[in-house]
């Protein structure tokens, strides 16, 4: 007879939606002295998507993703008005964001954020 798991506590979520109603007026300087890229990943391959959904969201337990299938994920993914730009530091993945296009004066920022390695360096704010 095999035994019953418990399932896993609940985690409490808070999740923050932000409005921006206007252009931005200032944008930070790019930091200086580092290597850094911005690119667009077009067609992203579904296991570097999951790679950058884990680094970047593993602290704050972003799972939703790594738990579709392949054939949702790339439904999600490819879809017209998709838009992922991956922030390279150095030459390595540092962060990324993902931004789906709803309407044609509505973006939703899906996904942003940094990997743990490129944090407190004052990347997030010239990134945003």
């Amino acid at each position: 007879m095999a035994e019953k798991t418990a399932a896993p506590d609940p985690i409490a979520v808070t999740v923050t939606f932000l409005r921006m109603t206007a252009q931005p007026t200032h944008y930070p300087p790019a930091p200086m002295n580092r290597a850094i890229a911005v690119l667009r990943a077009r067609d992203i391959p579904l296991h570097y998507y999951r790679y950058l959904q884990d680094r970047v969201g593993r602290q704050w337990h972003w799972v939703n993703v790594l738990r579709m299938s392949d054939e949702e994920l790339a439904a999600e993914l490819h879809s017209p008005g998709r838009d992922i730009r991956v922030l390279y530091l150095d030459g390595a993945p540092a962060g990324f964001f993902d931004l789906k296009a709803e309407l044609p004066t509505r973006v939703e920022l899906a996904f942003f954020g940094l990997m743990e390695h490129a944090m407190g360096q004052g990347l997030g704010r010239w990134f945003l």
